[in-house]
Protein backbone atom coordinates (compact mmCIF):
# COMPACT_ATOMS: atom_id res chain seq x y z
CA UNK A 1 0.00 0.00 0.00
CA UNK A 2 1.40 3.30 -0.86
CA UNK A 3 1.63 6.49 2.03
CA UNK A 4 -1.16 8.17 -0.28
CA UNK A 5 -3.22 5.44 -0.14
CA UNK A 6 -2.38 4.50 3.87
CA UNK A 7 -3.53 8.33 4.64
CA UNK A 8 -6.29 8.08 3.06
CA UNK A 9 -7.37 5.07 3.97
CA UNK A 10 -6.39 5.77 8.13
CA UNK A 11 -8.27 8.89 7.18
CA UNK A 12 -11.70 7.59 5.96
CA UNK A 13 -11.68 5.00 8.85
CA UNK A 14 -10.87 7.60 11.51
CA UNK A 15 -13.79 9.36 10.46
CA UNK A 16 -16.03 5.93 10.30
CA UNK A 17 -14.73 4.28 13.44
CA UNK A 18 -13.39 6.81 16.28
CA UNK A 19 -16.59 9.42 15.46
CA UNK A 20 -18.97 6.52 15.49
CA UNK A 21 -17.43 4.91 18.77
CA UNK A 22 -16.79 8.11 20.83
CA UNK A 23 -19.20 10.16 19.33
CA UNK A 24 -22.53 8.90 17.71
CA UNK A 25 -23.14 6.46 20.09
CA UNK A 26 -22.36 8.50 23.66
CA UNK A 27 -24.39 11.15 22.39
CA UNK A 28 -27.59 8.20 21.25
CA UNK A 29 -27.36 7.39 24.71
CA UNK A 30 -27.52 10.04 26.68
CA UNK A 31 -27.90 13.04 23.80
CA UNK A 32 -25.65 14.47 25.93
CA UNK A 33 -27.71 16.56 28.43
CA UNK A 34 -25.59 17.43 31.39
CA UNK A 35 -26.86 16.35 34.95
CA UNK A 36 -25.42 16.78 38.68
CA UNK A 37 -21.93 15.98 38.80
CA UNK A 38 -20.82 13.86 40.80
CA UNK A 39 -20.61 14.76 44.77
CA UNK A 40 -22.00 18.32 43.40
CA UNK A 41 -18.36 18.95 42.25
CA UNK A 42 -17.07 21.09 39.18
CA UNK A 43 -13.54 19.60 39.28
CA UNK A 44 -14.88 16.25 38.60
CA UNK A 45 -16.52 17.96 34.90
CA UNK A 46 -12.56 19.74 34.69
CA UNK A 47 -11.54 15.87 34.80
CA UNK A 48 -13.52 15.00 32.31
CA UNK A 49 -12.18 17.54 29.93
CA UNK A 50 -8.78 16.48 30.91
CA UNK A 51 -9.36 12.89 29.61
CA UNK A 52 -11.06 13.92 26.13
CA UNK A 53 -7.70 16.46 25.90
CA UNK A 54 -5.40 13.41 26.91
CA UNK A 55 -7.29 10.78 24.63
CA UNK A 56 -7.95 13.24 20.84
CA UNK A 57 -3.82 13.37 20.63
CA UNK A 58 -3.40 9.83 21.72
CA UNK A 59 -5.90 8.46 19.01
CA UNK A 60 -4.33 11.29 16.27
CA UNK A 61 -1.30 10.57 16.82
CA UNK A 62 -1.79 6.47 16.92
CA UNK A 63 -3.53 6.70 13.65
CA UNK A 64 -0.59 9.17 11.97
CA UNK A 65 1.54 6.36 12.84
CA UNK A 66 -0.13 4.06 11.23
CA UNK A 67 -0.30 5.33 8.09
CA UNK A 68 2.98 6.73 7.89
CA UNK A 69 5.80 4.56 9.77
CA UNK A 70 2.85 1.15 9.04
CA UNK A 71 2.32 1.62 5.84
CA UNK A 72 -1.51 0.69 6.14
CA UNK A 73 -4.22 1.33 8.65
CA UNK A 74 -6.22 0.45 12.00
CA UNK A 75 -8.59 -1.20 10.00
CA UNK A 76 -9.00 -5.05 9.86
CA UNK A 77 -9.45 -4.79 5.83
CA UNK A 78 -5.90 -3.01 5.40
CA UNK A 79 -3.80 -3.63 8.04
CA UNK A 80 -0.21 -2.44 8.24
CA UNK A 81 2.75 -3.82 6.20
CA UNK A 82 5.25 -2.90 9.51
CA UNK A 83 5.11 -3.18 12.97
CA UNK A 84 4.42 0.00 14.46
CA UNK A 85 6.36 0.73 18.32
CA UNK A 86 6.94 3.85 18.47
CA UNK A 87 5.15 6.85 20.17
CA UNK A 88 1.96 5.53 22.26
CA UNK A 89 2.32 1.78 20.75
CA UNK A 90 5.54 1.72 23.09
CA UNK A 91 3.93 2.27 26.23
CA UNK A 92 0.67 0.78 25.36
CA UNK A 93 -0.20 -2.77 23.01
CA UNK A 94 -3.64 -0.52 21.98
CA UNK A 95 -3.30 2.67 22.60
CA UNK A 96 -6.56 3.55 19.85
CA UNK A 97 -8.74 1.42 22.26
CA UNK A 98 -7.51 3.49 25.57
CA UNK A 99 -8.16 7.00 24.14
CA UNK A 100 -11.34 6.09 23.10
CA UNK A 101 -11.87 4.84 26.56
CA UNK A 102 -10.58 7.89 27.89
CA UNK A 103 -12.63 9.91 25.69
CA UNK A 104 -15.92 8.40 26.38
CA UNK A 105 -15.57 8.30 30.43
CA UNK A 106 -14.19 11.85 29.78
CA UNK A 107 -17.88 13.09 28.26
CA UNK A 108 -19.39 10.60 31.10
CA UNK A 109 -17.96 12.62 33.95
CA UNK A 110 -18.88 15.81 31.73
CA UNK A 111 -22.42 14.63 31.77
CA UNK A 112 -22.98 13.85 35.61
CA UNK A 113 -24.01 10.82 37.18
CA UNK A 114 -26.22 8.88 35.36
CA UNK A 115 -24.65 9.97 31.98
CA UNK A 116 -21.46 8.41 33.42
CA UNK A 117 -23.04 5.63 34.20
CA UNK A 118 -24.36 4.42 30.82
CA UNK A 119 -21.50 5.88 29.48
CA UNK A 120 -19.53 3.61 31.76
CA UNK A 121 -21.84 1.08 30.97
CA UNK A 122 -21.13 1.18 27.03
CA UNK A 123 -17.22 0.98 27.62
CA UNK A 124 -17.53 -1.58 29.01
CA UNK A 125 -19.42 -3.71 27.31
CA UNK A 126 -18.07 -2.41 24.23
CA UNK A 127 -13.97 -3.18 25.48
CA UNK A 128 -15.64 -6.90 27.13
CA UNK A 129 -16.90 -7.69 23.63
CA UNK A 130 -14.09 -6.56 21.59
CA UNK A 131 -11.54 -7.87 24.08
CA UNK A 132 -12.97 -11.55 23.47
CA UNK A 133 -13.41 -11.09 19.44
CA UNK A 134 -9.60 -9.95 18.57
CA UNK A 135 -8.30 -12.09 21.49
CA UNK A 136 -10.43 -15.69 19.42
CA UNK A 137 -9.78 -14.43 15.76
CA UNK A 138 -5.93 -13.31 16.65
CA UNK A 139 -5.29 -16.51 18.98
CA UNK A 140 -6.46 -19.02 15.70
CA UNK A 141 -6.58 -17.22 12.40
CA UNK A 142 -3.95 -15.17 12.78
CA UNK A 143 -1.56 -17.75 13.78
CA UNK A 144 -2.87 -19.94 10.69
CA UNK A 145 -3.54 -16.89 7.75
CA UNK A 146 -0.62 -14.39 8.12
CA UNK A 147 2.10 -14.29 5.93
CA UNK A 148 2.98 -10.63 6.65
CA UNK A 149 6.35 -9.56 8.49
CA UNK A 150 4.54 -9.18 11.59
CA UNK A 151 3.73 -12.75 12.53
CA UNK A 152 4.12 -13.04 15.66
CA UNK A 153 5.32 -16.98 15.23
CA UNK A 154 6.46 -19.60 13.28
CA UNK A 155 3.62 -21.76 11.46
CA UNK A 156 4.18 -24.45 13.67
CA UNK A 157 2.89 -22.14 16.12
CA UNK A 158 5.73 -22.05 18.91
CA UNK A 159 5.29 -18.73 20.27
CA UNK A 160 0.96 -18.94 20.61
CA UNK A 161 -0.69 -16.84 22.57
CA UNK A 162 -1.61 -18.20 26.05
CA UNK A 163 -5.95 -18.55 24.61
CA UNK A 164 -4.04 -21.29 22.01
CA UNK A 165 -1.87 -23.27 24.15
CA UNK A 166 -4.86 -23.42 26.41
CA UNK A 167 -7.20 -24.94 23.54
CA UNK A 168 -4.09 -27.70 23.10
CA UNK A 169 -3.62 -29.52 26.13
CA UNK A 170 -1.58 -32.43 24.64
CA UNK A 171 1.01 -29.64 24.19
CA UNK A 172 3.33 -29.53 27.14
CA UNK A 173 3.65 -25.62 28.34
CA UNK A 174 7.71 -25.13 27.87
CA UNK A 175 9.31 -21.85 28.17
CA UNK A 176 10.74 -21.04 24.73
CA UNK A 177 14.00 -18.74 25.51
CA UNK A 178 13.82 -15.47 23.01
CA UNK A 179 16.35 -16.41 20.29
CA UNK A 180 20.22 -15.02 21.00
CA UNK A 181 21.64 -13.26 18.13
CA UNK A 182 23.42 -16.53 16.08
CA UNK A 183 19.48 -17.89 16.10
CA UNK A 184 17.84 -14.70 15.25
CA UNK A 185 15.31 -15.79 12.97
CA UNK A 186 14.69 -19.16 13.42
CA UNK A 187 12.67 -20.92 15.23
CA UNK A 188 13.82 -22.72 18.50
CA UNK A 189 11.64 -25.72 18.85
CA UNK A 190 11.43 -26.49 15.16
CA UNK A 191 12.85 -26.01 11.85
CA UNK A 192 10.89 -23.61 10.53
CA UNK A 193 12.06 -20.32 9.86
CA UNK A 194 10.27 -17.61 12.18
CA UNK A 195 8.12 -14.46 10.41
CA UNK A 196 10.38 -11.58 11.44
Amino acid sequence: MTRGLAVLGSAVFFLIAPTTVAGVVPWWISRWRLQAPFFDLQLIRWFGVVLILLGIPVLVETFTRFALQGGGTPAPVAPTQHLVITGPNRYVRNPIYLALVAIVLGQGLILGTQGFWSTARYCGSASTSSFWLMRSRRCVGHLERSTTPIAPTCRAGCHACPALRRRRPDRPRVRVPRPSSPDRGRCVRSHVPAAV
